[in-house]
């Protein structure tokens, strides 16, 4: 092969090389691409159900126009307001806290729950003090005079189960949470910091986790 017949096989050949190396340049391109961005989760069914489940109302909540922290719904209904908070990092929408405001004491507050170790938290006025009723899973009562009229009940939980309390004015500022102990429904002062008490188990006899008040 000639000297010239050699310098044009050894162009073609490093021509074919640039075109292979760019060919795998662009595919390395494509397959480190970011991923398409998922469209956020919308959670208004959800919403609308948890409220006829635990409010008893089948009023629609509306996606929160508020400036507050954690709050993606709110609706008003007889006794008050509701703000709903939602956990959708798992791709589905879960009942993350619900603030329930005591506005219209005349009418009792009631959150009518499901699938954990309370079934009914109530709030209702009597001549001179508020009452708070609490009925657990195994039908017992408790049933007290509060010393000071409550501004509503949360529920509150964020990434674990959802736990009740005597709501304050936010709900980083909540009153006793409810808890079930050996005896049955008790009013339980935790401060900040604090873990949760374990909660008597009926059926096991015995102290566990608590597995939250509401679970749809």
């Amino acid at each position: 092969m000639t000297s010239g017949a050699m310098l044009a096989f050894s162009e073609r050949g490093l021509r074919v090389i640039a075109i292979a190396g760019f060919a795998a340049l662009v595919t390395a391109c494509s397959a480190s691409k970011k991923p398409s961005i998922s469209p956020p989760v919308s959670c208004d069914a959800t919403a609308r159900r948890d409220a006829l489940a635990i409010l008893g109302t089948d009023i629609s909540p509306r996606v929160s126009g508020r400036p507050l922290p954690d709050v993606d719904y709110t609706l008003t209904f007889v006794p008050g307001v509701a703000y709903i908070g939602y956990s959708t990092t798992s791709g589905t929408c879960r009942l993350a806290h619900l603030d329930v405001r005591w506005k219209h004491r005349d009418k009792p507050l009631v959150l009518s729950l499901s699938g954990g170790n309370l079934r009914r938290v109530e709030l209702r006025m009597t001549a001179r003090n508020a009452e708070v009723i609490v009925d657990d899973r195994w039908r017992r009562r408790l049933e007290t005079t509060l010393p000071d009229i409550p501004d509503g009940l949360t529920l509150w939980g964020d990434d674990g189960p959802l736990h009740a309390a005597i709501g304050g004015r936010w709900q980083t500022e909540a009153g006793p949470d409810i808890l079930v102990r050996k005896t049955g429904p008790m009013l339980f002062q935790i401060n900040e910091g604090e873990d949760l008490p374990l909660e008597w188990d009926v059926s096991a006899k015995r102290y566990v986790d608590s597995p939250g008040v509401y679970s749809r």
